[in-house]
């Protein structure tokens, strides 16, 4: 009889015991999922899934090119599938008071704080990228050597986004619906262009955003992309994360500018590309923020 009481008692210990390392492995397994939920999103960055897209097309645009007559479409032939891995990008344009917050100085020719920052050149827009990487405790993305900059792609701060990420970002990711220009075929809904902007630029975010929620991704500003041009690359182009030609003069910008040479805003396409030096910081040169993680 002791010895049946001496088994109960210990099987409703084992018992105990067992639903309490349940319970312990339940609570380790729920904090484990909430950490992961409230992972911190970098500010003001929206997470692009990874996917498989067309890049590029095979369309002819005429338009004039200062009074001459030219094929927008020229340098973004042929289509081509590209897949890209998962990244972030800026939901909005740098703006003027962020720009001036890392630089110190605004070197725009439209001047407020909630205006793209423009007339910077793709080399003040790395080195912009590894200052605001430093400012908030992030491996800077790029090693700056004179003119020769290179990038790991693998640390987690700010860089400019490949023309293949622009892109996929710009046609809405996963979440596309073939739209002309950055969300809408309607231009008037998404951009500010010549037709509507009346040659001055515009406040971020004003216009409504793309499928991916991004805003201006058409329009105000061109954007500067990581990539040198050659004008055979998309030819040629790896399938997977292409980051453009090793050498070359020119670099890329995207999105087109809320003054140009299309007045029905065009040139403010999706697949338009927009080579210059690397050195040049015209009014309507601006850029987007990108991240690996």
């Amino acid at each position: 009889m002791v010895t049946q009481i001496g088994k109960k008692v210990v099987c409703k210990k084992s018992l105990r015991v067992g639903r309490l390392l349940t319970v312990f492995t339940l609570l380790g397994v729920l904090l484990l999922v909430i950490a992961g939920c409230s992972k911190k999103m970098p500010e003001n960055m929206v997470f692009v899934k990874g996917g498989t897209f067309q890049m590029g097309t095979d369309e002819v645009l005429e338009v004039g090119f200062f009074d001459e007559p030219g094929d927008m479409f020229e340098g973004a032939k042929p289509t081509h599938p590209v897949k890209v891995s998962s990244f972030y990008i800026s939901k909005y344009e740098v703006t003027q008071s962020e720009w001036k917050d890392i630089m110190g100085k605004n070197p725009s020719t439209n001047q407020g704080d909630n205006l793209p920052v423009e007339s910077v050149s793709w080399n003040e827009a790395v080195y912009f990228c590894n200052q605001k990487s430093l400012r908030e405790g992030l491996t800077p993305a790029y090693t700056i050597n004179g003119d020769d900059v290179s990038c790991d792609w693998g640390v987690n701060g700010y860089r400019l986004p490949t023309e293949a990420e622009w892109e996929y970002a710009a046609k809405g990711g996963n979440k596309s619906k073939g739209f002309l220009f950055a969300g809408s075929n309607n231009i008037n809904e998404v951009a500010w262009y010549t037709g509507n902007s009346d040659e001055v630029t515009h406040a971020v975010g004003t216009k409504s955003p793309n499928e991916l929620g991004l805003y201006d991704m058409s329009g105000n500003v061109w954007e500067w992309c990581w990539d040198i041009v050659d004008e055979n690359y998309y030819q040629n182009s790896p399938k997977d994360n292409p980051r453009g030609p090793e050498k070359g003069d020119e670099r890329v910008l995207r999105g087109g500018a809320y003054v140009f040479i299309s007045y029905d805003g065009e040139d403010c396409r999706i697949p338009v590309r927009f080579p210059t030096e690397s050195e040049v910081n015209f009014p309507i040169f601006g850029l987007r923020l990108a991240r690996t993680k």
